[in-house]
């Protein structure tokens, strides 16, 4: 049925992966999908980075170091923007877009809101002769709230909250059973340290952040599916190093590591003479190698740092990690630049990044492309463009 091919096109399209036996997979993984410019042009990255208005994807706790009083910002990207030729790019039903608000209550305390918006277009539903039954735009969807409490002048913490709504199927009926929308909420915890430091004749700052996002409940797209979907828990580490030359120009660096939360698929055992999985009295697969995955999403969480089947160095493996760079003139115009690496046993992503920004008054554009390093990832080249509207003193 069409149904499911577009499912599993949405999920393969959204994470990356190439049919890798090892690759982690969950529901709803355009949750780690970068949604503004700026941190896709920097390598995917943003945990480390300086607050703007698309903080609560990378870091929520860094709202409440932001120099703004208020901030809103858009971002838009059209999947396939350059292939699909009677695309209409003006057509928002179609691709990944993101809205984000926040507000700064006192100088220490940060609230914010965001949502995501993610279809990858009309899919044409049929029976099992072949009939139709009608079109209908697959899509996932969801909705945050943030807040965030500056502790001292140089750390922070957030608390966020999510609802996540992810529609595949229309309630359709897929191999005899009735299909339903997968519901989750989730949270996210996150810190974030920025301190100025001196460098000899010039002024500069070092930060780090940490966000756990996505701890919530797994999904189910049937009342009678048995076994429910982690949703991406993730766990995302960043540094950052900034180096200010004189009034006019600096230079970051910055770095992200990430691992998702949810236990590793295990080996299981085959019948040499078959080729098929062999099963116990109860009916599931004998595990040859690894754990258990039909865990708890905090038994999944913890399980996660150890349950490889081939210990440490698959463990090793599940690190991806993105590099970036970014140089700001006159806090007007900047560019930026970065590389982002996974695994290939773990999803094949792998990409470089580049885009540019400009800041005037309190408006700000930004725009980046990715660029994928082998056919054997995500083939397809695109673009993302973000669009802030910052009040607030801004920082020279």
């Amino acid at each position: 049925m069409k149904a499911i091919l577009a499912i599993i096109v949405m999920i393969l399209f959204s994470q990356g992966l190439q049919a890798q036996s090892r690759a982690i997979t969950t529901a709803v993984p355009y949750l780690l999908l970068a949604p503004d410019s700026r941190g896709t042009a920097l390598g995917t990255i943003g945990a480390a980075s300086s607050p703007d208005a698309f903080s609560m994807h990378w870091n929520p706790a860094k709202y409440a170091f932001t120099d703004k009083r208020f901030g809103v910002a858009v971002s838009y990207t059209p999947w396939y923007w350059l292939l699909i030729k009677d695309y209409d790019p003006l057509d928002l039903s179609f691709g990944y877009h993101s809205f984000n608000l926040y507000f700064k209550i006192t100088d220490r305390i940060a609230i914010a809101t965001s949502m995501v918006y993610f279809s990858i277009g009309k899919v044409t539903f049929t029976d099992e002769y072949g009939n139709d039954l009608g079109s209908f735009q697959p899509y996932e969807f969801n909705n945050d709230v943030s807040f965030s409490y500056r502790i001292n002048d140089v750390f922070s913490l957030g608390l966020a909250g999510r609802m996540i709504y992810s529609d595949f199927t229309r309630g359709e009926y897929i191999q005899g059973a009735e299909t339903s929308p997968g519901i989750s909420v989730a949270m996210d915890i996150s810190a974030y340290y920025q301190k100025d430091i001196s460098l000899g004749s010039k002024e500069g700052s070092i930060s780090w952040g940490v966000n756990i996002s996505n701890i919530g409940s797994k999904i189910a797209y049937s009342e009678t599916q048995v076994r429910k979907d982690f949703i991406p828990t993730n766990f995302a580490a960043g540094i950052g190093f900034t180096t200010k030359f004189n009034s006019s120009n600096s230079l970051t660096f910055l770095a992200d590591f990430n691992k998702l939360l949810v236990p590793t698929p295990p080996v299981y055992l085959m019948d040499t003479a078959t080729g098929m999985p062999v099963y116990d009295p109860q009916g599931n697969p004998v595990i040859d190698k690894g754990m258990d995955p039909n865990v708890s999403v905090m038994r999944g969480m913890i399980q996660s740092w150890y349950d490889a089947p081939y210990g440490f160095e698959e463990e090793m493996k599940e690190w991806s990690f993105g590099i970036g760079a970014e140089y700001w003139f006159r806090s007007i115009f900047s560019a930026r630049s970065g590389i982002y690496y996974e695994n290939e046993t773990k999803g094949w992503r792998r990409y470089f990044t580049t885009g540019l920004g400009v800041r005037y008054s309190y408006f700000g554009f930004d725009i980046a492309i990715l660029v994928p390093f082998e056919e054997t990832t995500f083939n397809e080249f695109n673009m993302r463009s973000s669009l802030i509207f910052e009040i607030g003193n801004r920082k020279k």
